[in-house]
């Protein structure tokens, strides 16, 4: 059985009237962009790309891809009309699952023509020839565009087979007007009543209206799919997991069965649903929330029997009754599908990822789901289901356990009751910087943690990280090289969580210019972050250790203080060797009163502050791009390769725990080897 793989990242874009959007490469790069800053990871770290589109020529993922970056991985473009999106997130979570990648990138994007879906290619034969042939068997109609006419004669039949009214797929429809009334994203959000939808303009009498059709839309989205073994080096979020998924097309049945709701794919629904329900080991009554393919309101009514909402017949009364959605059975298109939040091609498939990841995650802000307040024991279930019904169709199941990451992470937990005050807490940019890994770490080993940063926004983003997985924290802006602002912080932290057995100094900077180009102001900044800010943290935070006899406090140093880093920073490096004199003092004060205090070295990292190649330590290796840059700073090291928040924060914690209780005035070097090689 293939492991599950993990939804590290996703990004979206606002949905788009066409004319109103911007070119496919913008909102594509945007969408991108968006999902890796969502995971933590660079452009560098992405090994395959899927891209899905419909409306434009070859190679548009590439153009769109190259946007964000060219570093030479496989860039596989992908036409599968309205499953276009749901097909590449299911070639990238393959290629994940399979082990052919550790990490994927799938985007769908769509840049549409206004009005209806048509043919391009009218001088060879029409792929749909087959299914046209029992349209004008069982329906008729030839003039109506293909879609429409599809979907209003599966419509009509359902009508007439269970006397469903057409005021149901109005209710349909309004539904999904309420839910899109909370997404920022949605292209429509104005709220309708089902009395304006079957008021709208008919477009096949009787059948359907106007408003029952979902419009062209343009837009983007975008989704990082990781191993878990990626995701745990890394230190990415994996509370969500795609543990199923199927991609199917059609049988005989299709044609001989002489049947508009067969020709719309109902069987093949039915075929893809049995076999995700019968690999995760679950059921229809185990779904919480459901993003499906209402690209017609007929089309989601036929979808709730599908999945085995309701059974065959029965979807009028499962929308009368409003199980579709919140405080029902099962929430039905969140982000208010097709009909309201819109269609662009490509991107649908991965749209729906887009929501049941926010959903699942607890992050979806308005539209979330009251079933996220379960239990902690219990799983949190979606679906997505999206296609056509001559195109393949796919289904996948995201589930969020809640437990597992506190099983993965830690059997022991060596912080359990004790309160930790970390400095820096929050990542310079995208993905994992010390100090934010060091919170997570900690929270997960059962600290309660008080965070501070220079960034209020960055510090938060980390708090909700450690309460997504359970974990306490709270937080504080504070510049910590203002003695005032960190009696402050050390006050409330004392205050919030009662006591501080644990204290780390990880704020730092850095300023380029050796002894005659530096200023003496940016000297004084330099020192003051990342001495003085040490100096003002252990002078309020020790007397609150001494009353309890113990203490630990874990101060973050650098190679760059023993040894000459090739660069020219020299505040830099004579602050990081006051740091290690300072630490050695406190150590060596404070040892009979039971307080340790070490110092870790990092060398060359792989973190945010170096990953922007903006920041004046690109300049130093006069390199052309950020993937130069690292790929010079890898070679740099003995292992091969720069260590990661990961590895200062694994180390940081167990010289915060009692597993290091016999270590003070220690200097420990992460650094691979580099601060020992000659050359």
């Amino acid at each position: 059985m293939q492991e599950p793989v993990v939804v590290a990242g996703v990004g979206m874009t606002s949905f788009k009237k066409p004319g109103d959007n911007l070119p496919y490469q913008e909102m594509a790069a945007q969408a991108i962009r968006q999902a890796l800053q969502d995971a933590g990871l660079a452009y560098a770290d992405v090994q395959e790309v899927y891209a899905g589109y419909v409306y434009g020529d070859s190679a548009s993922g590439q153009r769109a891809v190259y946007e964000v970056g060219m570093t030479g991985v496989p860039v596989v473009n992908v036409n599968n009309n309205c499953v276009s999106g749901s097909t590449v997130l299911y070639l990238a979570r393959k290629a994940v699952a399979n082990g052919s990648a550790d990490c994927a990138l799938a985007v769908g994007f769509e840049q549409m023509p206004s009005g209806a879906l048509k043919n391009h290619w009218d001088d060879r034969p029409d792929p749909l020839d087959h299914f046209n042939g029992v349209m004008d068997e069982v329906f008729g109609h030839p003039e109506l565009p293909m879609a429409i006419r599809y979907f209003a004669a599966a419509g009509r039949e359902h009508m007439e087979r269970h006397g469903t009214s057409l005021k149901t797929f109005a209710n349909i429809r309004a539904k999904a007007s309420r839910h899109a009334a909370r997404n920022p994203l949605a292209l429509f959000r104005r709220e309708v009543t089902p009395e304006e939808v079957l008021a709208s303009s008919s477009i096949v009498p009787g059948s359907m209206t106007r408003l029952m059709a979902c419009p062209p839309t343009c837009g983007a989205e975008a989704a990082i799919f990781v191993s878990k073994k990626f995701a745990q080096k890394m230190g990415l979020n994996s509370a969500v997991q795609v543990l199923g998924q199927s991609l199917v097309s059609d049988r005989n049945g299709t044609f001989s069965d002489k049947s508009a709701i067969s020709v719309v794919g109902f069987d093949m629904s039915r075929e893809a649903v049995r076999q995700v329900y019968e690999a995760a080991g679950v059921g229809p009554q185990d779904i919480d929330v459901c993003e499906l393919h209402d690209c017609f309101a007929q089309n989601e009514l036929l979808s709730y029997e599908a999945l085995g909402f309701c059974a065959v017949g029965e979807g009028q009364a499962f929308v009368e009754s409003e199980a579709n959605t919140y405080g029902g059975a099962v929430v039905v298109n969140p982000s208010g599908g097709l009909l309201s939040k819109g269609h662009p091609l490509g991107a649908t498939g991965l749209a729906q990822c887009y929501e049941l990841t926010h959903q699942i995650r607890g992050t979806a802000e308005a539209r979330r789901d009251q079933c996220s307040n379960r239990a902690a024991t219990q799983r949190r279930v979606g679906w997505s289901h999206c296609g056509h019904p001559i195109w393949p169709r796919q289904l996948n199941r995201l589930v969020h356990v809640l437990y597992t990451r506190t099983k993965e992470h830690s059997m022991v937990k060596r912080l359990e009751g004790k309160v930790a005050l970390i400095t820096g807490c929050g990542s310079s940019g995208p993905g994992w910087g010390n100090g934010k890994a060091m919170a997570v770490l900690f929270a997960r080993e059962g600290a309660k943690v008080y965070g501070c940063d220079i960034s209020l926004n960055a510090a938060q983003e980390t708090q909700t990280l450690v309460q997504e997985e359970g974990g306490s924290m709270s937080v504080a802006e504070c510049d910590v090289a203002n003695a005032e602002a960190v009696e402050k912080l050390v006050k409330d932290c004392v205050e919030t969580y009662g006591d501080i057995d644990i204290l780390v100094n990880n704020v730092g900077t850095a300023r380029i210019g050796g002894v005659v180009e530096q200023s003496l102001e940016d000297w004084q900044l330099v020192f003051d972050v990342n001495v003085t800010s040490m100096f003002l943290t252990c002078k309020h935070v020790i007397p609150s250790m001494l009353k309890k006899g113990k203490g630990s406090i874990v101060n973050i140093g650098s190679v760059a203080g023993i040894r000459d880093s090739g660069v020219a920073y020299i505040s830099y490096s004579a602050s990081k060797a006051a740091v290690l004199g300072f630490s050695r003092s406190v150590a060596l004060q404070y040892a009979k009163q039971g307080i340790r205090s070490n110092v870790v070295m990092p060398g060359l990292m792989n973190t945010p502050m170096v990953r922007q190649p903006l920041i004046s330590l690109a300049d130093g290796y006069q390199t052309a791009s950020l993937e130069e840059m690292l790929a010079k700073r890898d070679q740099q090291c003995p292992m091969g390769h720069m260590g990661e928040a990961w590895d200062v924060a694994n180390t940081s914690l167990w010289l915060a725990s009692d597993e290091s209780k016999c270590i003070t005035s220690a200097e420990i070097v992460v650094d691979g080897g580099i601060s020992d090689r000659i050359g």
